[in-house]
């Protein structure tokens, strides 16, 4: 990882004498990352830059401000996402636990539903941009882990792992194609869920036409381009 202020790039030890202590936090996600990469300080807020792109953040509140304004005009409960999580009252959305936080698009969209949104994220780039994304927003019922969540919560666990083959119809944001090329695939994606199957209620984001991740799905709600399957406690 790559340190940079300005056009000039300095080692880490020095960036934080530039930038202040507060920046500390940053120690634990930085080891090991590629110098294909880099971190910036821009208006006082963390982003993330390579050669061929210009640096971004990531902006929770404005994330969740579009899809409030969105739902002044729509209803919820007519969402597919909304559905699979089993929200059949507005008044009664249920915690959800997103164990694939990456660029917090969805995590706020649970938030916009109404829900308490406990939010996990394993790889070190994506969680640094969202811990410096908290440190500026006031969003609440968001708490977020960095790390792979290992159980022990109630709730509904929605996954929606990186694969492969992403859609070649449609360019991806530059957030999301930063996030496939960072993270690439989740080879594990199939042995870490299905430790939870049956166990609580599982709704797992899919590509409309691919296989499910596990077993046969209790059922399925599609969308456009995208299907969400859901796995019911035993």
């Amino acid at each position: 990882m790559i340190f940079k202020h300005e056009g000039t790039k300095y080692p880490f030890e020095q960036w934080l004498a530039i930038f202040g202590e507060e920046n500390n936090y940053l120690a634990p996600f930085v080891s090991n990352v590629s110098d294909d990469f880099s971190f910036e300080i821009i208006d006082e807020k963390l982003c993330l830059g390579r050669k061929d792109f210009k640096p971004f953040r990531l902006e929770p509140e404005k994330l969740l401000n579009y899809h409030r304004n969105f739902f002044k005009g729509h209803s919820i409960l007519k969402e597919p996402l909304a559905k699979a999580v089993g929200i059949k009252k507005v008044s009664e959305a249920p915690k959800v636990i997103d164990l694939t936080c990456g660029t917090m698009s969805d995590s706020m969209l649970f938030v916009s539903f109404g829900c308490e949104v406990m939010a996990f994220e394993r790889n070190p780039i994506f969680a640094a941009l969202i811990t410096d994304a908290l440190k500026h927003s006031s969003v609440e019922h968001f708490q977020f882990h960095f790390g792979q969540y290992s159980g022990g919560e109630s709730g509904v666990l929605y996954f929606d792992p990186m694969y492969s083959h992403p859609n070649a119809k449609t360019a991806p944001k530059k957030e999301m194609a930063l996030l496939r090329e960072i993270i690439s695939e989740d080879r594990d994606a199939q042995s870490f869920i299905s430790q939870f199957l049956g166990k609580q209620r599982i709704v797992i984001k899919r590509p409309i036409k691919a296989e499910p991740l596990l077993a046969k799905p209790h059922h399925a709600i599609s969308g456009k381009s995208t299907r969400y399957d859901v796995y019911l406690p035993a």
